[in-house]
């Protein structure tokens, strides 16, 4: 919801990375988990387009090269495009 506005807070300063929590309302709370699911691939997929690495925080050594995937190899077959309708379940 664009009501109350999302905001961002950081909310530790831990060893090796600095948190971060998104504060947003949704209008319907029964769609949580597939929003945030929705939320975080849009995350990576942003941060892939502007060549940044999500990195865990207990990685041992910097790649020499940048670790992205073109977009053009987001969706393997037969992986269907994020726009595309999930498979039934029933």
């Amino acid at each position: 919801m664009k009501q109350p506005i999302p905001f961002v807070q950081q909310t530790a300063l831990s060893d090796f990375y600095v948190e971060y929590q998104l504060n947003a309302n949704i209008q319907h709370p029964e769609d949580r988990l597939k929003v945030l699911a929705e939320l975080h691939t849009h995350i990576q997929d942003v941060f892939n387009e502007h060549e940044v690495q999500i990195m865990s925080p207990h990685y041992r050594m910097d790649s020499p090269q940048p670790v992205i995937a073109p977009r053009d190899t987001w969706y393997p077959t037969p992986a269907p495009p994020s726009d595309a309708a999930p498979p039934s379940t029933t």
